[in-house]
């Protein structure tokens, strides 16, 4: 088992400070470290890869029923932005 430190999960794509990660391991939304020692509490990287990959198809569910919801694009319909100038 490989342990990681906050470092490390900034590696992985993680890029949250500590106060929100223990703030989120007290609401159950993020992996809870192990206590080695009073001052070392690394987190199994399973767990992060668990978390990870949790996320990622959590994200392409949203991005399926937002697609779903949207109404149908026409082609028809006027692009927005500039109009090109004559001349």
């Amino acid at each position: 088992m490989k342990l990681l430190y906050h470092r490390d999960l900034k590696a992985k794509g993680i890029k949250l400070t500590m106060p929100t990660i223990r703030k989120k391991e007290a609401e159950g939304t993020f992996p809870i470290r192990l206590r080695l020692t009073e001052r070392d509490r690394p987190w199994a990287e399973n767990l992060i890869d668990e978390y990870l990959r949790k996320l990622a198809e959590e994200s392409a569910q949203e991005t399926e029923k937002a697609r779903q919801a949207a109404p149908p694009r026409s082609d028809a319909q006027p692009t927005k932005g500039r109009r090109r100038r004559a001349g």
